[in-house]
């Protein structure tokens, strides 16, 4: 399928409900299909939040479907200056109350601009709402989305789920950009929007080279909330830049709009590595790494690397370049075991003092065991907020972490790291030795 345009009613009636394909209580079975050349072209919305445009190439509500090999390249999606309102809802694939398979699909160069008068609100290039998912190798890359006025709401620009059960698995997010610069006020929530119903899984999850700019920004690559388990992220030289910033690589929380995960969430074999939260002189940058919102269930983060981190922030609130630790509703459900911080740092000309965890301190290294009680202060202690606990400042030993390409850092341990077999005793090596500090340790060390 090439060259296809496709155009929403100037009059203000709906729009595109499902461009090529549309489902409604049946099914779906797609396979190795090739889609080139997708334009949309969008009018005027006729209420704040209705879609102009759902499901670019697919849009369902209770069905199933199974895709299977899907090539989506060189697509793009522009609105008439006119427009009043414009709402996207799953610029390629949307999906609601279905159960939904997805695999080995490839989006390549989505590029969507658009100018709304008052309100954009723009929910992913893929998109799934409620019931079941399972997606399995998808691949994001150059995905540009830019509003030039109004005002700006954005779940995701690339995947966006919504309270959904199921798992996402080997999703890679890469070159991708969300500028609301020109925009007049502007709320963003992740290149990648995941939402679950505290049952949610994800694994194998990349995002390199990504690019966020705005006004408020919660998680400027993933904004993971309502999730049971996460293994093996990898969120590498991402930069963000705004007026109020929480997270600047991820926002990560137990709950989702209605409810905490019941037996709490896990963040486990987590890499975070030269990302960039950029809140400006005035602005405000918490978390250039990870900023962690724990409600009343526990949130565990275990065996991680936050290494080359930095925010660039000169407010008295701009810290934290490895992690903040907000205390949202109960201080002491936040764990932390078998964290490794590595020349991160906060702005030379901001505050001196640092977060709950890993800003400013190079050759800092955590052997961290349940930590608890971590909440920032205004203290100029680096370690503000902290109990008493053990830590070292040796050299971790990474195999390479030379050149200023975050990609290219080796993280693994060298044969003599101190790092190796000083884990939490009760936390066993995929080998069943005691476990290494860092993302290449624990039980699933062998899941890279």
């Amino acid at each position: 399928m090439a060259d296809f345009t496709l155009r929403t009613e100037d009059d203000g009636s709906f729009g595109i409900d499902g461009g090529l394909v549309r489902c409604s209580n049946g099914s779906v079975t797609s396979t190795d299909v090739t889609v080139q050349g997708l334009t949309f072209e969008v009018q005027d919305g006729p209420l704040q939040f209705e879609a102009n445009l759902r499901g670019g190439w697919l849009s369902a509500d209770s069905c199933d479907i199974l895709v299977e090999g899907l090539r989506v390249s060189e697509s793009s999606l522009t609105s008439d200056p006119r427009p009043h309102h414009v709402a996207i809802a799953g610029g390629v694939i949307f999906a609601e109350d279905s159960s939904v398979t997805l695999r080995r699909i490839e989006i390549q160069n989505y590029n969507a601009r658009f100018s709304p008068d008052t309100i954009g609100l723009f929910s992913g290039v893929v998109s799934l709402y409620g019931g079941e998912c399972i997606v399995d190798r998808l691949v994001m890359d150059g995905i540009s989305v830019t509003q030039n006025r109004g005002t700006a709401l954005y779940f995701g620009t690339t995947l966006t789920t919504g309270e959904a059960r199921g798992s996402l698995n080997q999703i890679e997010l890469r070159n991708s950009t969300l500028d609301l610069e020109k925009a007049d006020s502007s709320v963003a929530l992740g290149i990648a929007y995941l939402s679950g119903d505290t049952s949610l899984e994800v694994s194998a999850l990349t995002a390199t080279n990504n690019r966020a700019i705005g006004d408020v920004i919660s998680g400027g690559v993933l904004h993971l909330l309502g999730f049971r388990d996460a293994r093996w992220i990898d969120l590498r030289n991402n930069y963000v830049r705004g007026n109020q910033i929480s997270g600047g690589a991820a926002y990560v929380s137990s709950a989702t709009f209605s409810a905490d995960a019941p037996t709490g969430s896990s963040v486990r074999n987590l890499i975070v590595a030269g990302n960039r939260a950029d809140g400006g002189i005035d602005g405000t940058a918490v978390g250039a790494g990870l900023y962690i919102e724990v409600g009343s269930a526990p949130f565990l983060v275990e065996n991680a690397d936050f290494v080359g981190n930095r925010i660039v922030g000169r407010t008295d609130d701009s810290k934290g370049a490895g992690i903040f630790a907000n205390k949202a509703c109960c201080l002491s459900n936040y764990q932390f075991r078998n964290l490794s911080f590595y020349q991160n740092e906060l702005d030379p000309l901001g505050p001196s003092a640092g977060t709950a965890i890993g800003a400013s301190f190079d050759e800092v290294v955590y052997p961290v065991h349940d930590v608890v009680n971590v909440f920032n202060t205004t203290d100029v202690d680096p370690f503000s907020g902290l109990p008493p606990f053990e830590y070292t400042t040796h050299d971790p030993r990474y195999v390479d972490i030379q050149g200023n390409d975050p990609n290219k850092w080796d993280l693994r341990l060298q044969a003599d790291s101190p790092l190796r077999d000083a884990g939490a005793e009760d936390v066993l090596d995929a080998d069943g030795t005691r476990s290494d500090i860092g993302a290449y340790g624990g039980p699933g060390s062998a899941g890279w």
